[in-house]
């Protein structure tokens, strides 16, 4: 395990088939150095950079999701029941740039929430 507050992940792995980029930015420019030639760097985030993938002999590949009704059917069966559990944390919308740099910072644990109360004049 690696902890990624402590330890950039491309000092200590190397030479690895498969990258699941699901960051972006500045962690997928990085992670271009710990594939093998021939690897590959999957992303649903940013299409990959293809003058990267051909500098270190791999390929990128970028996809989106689409919605599926039926399978959000499966998994709101599965919240109801208690199978799935998901993790958000909800915040004032007057909190928003502490916000901004919890995610930013990655020391988040689920989902962050901004909750704005509307008043009517």
């Amino acid at each position: 395990m690696i902890d990624y507050t402590q330890t950039p992940f491309e000092t200590v792995v190397s030479s690895v088939d498969v990258v699941l980029d699901l960051v972006g930015g500045d962690t997928q420019t990085r992670s271009w150095s710990v594939l093998k030639p021939g690897g590959v760097l999957v992303s649903p985030v940013s299409p990959p950079d293809a003058a990267q993938a051909e500098a270190v002999g791999a390929t990128g590949k970028h996809f989106a999701a689409r919605s599926d009704g039926a399978q959000l059917q499966k998994i709101a069966a599965l919240f109801e029941t208690g199978d799935l559990m998901i993790e958000v944390e909800v915040l004032p919308l007057s909190q928003a740039e502490g916000a901004l740099c919890k995610s930013w910072g990655r020391h988040t644990r689920g989902k962050l929430v901004l909750e704005a109360v509307w008043m009517r004049p």
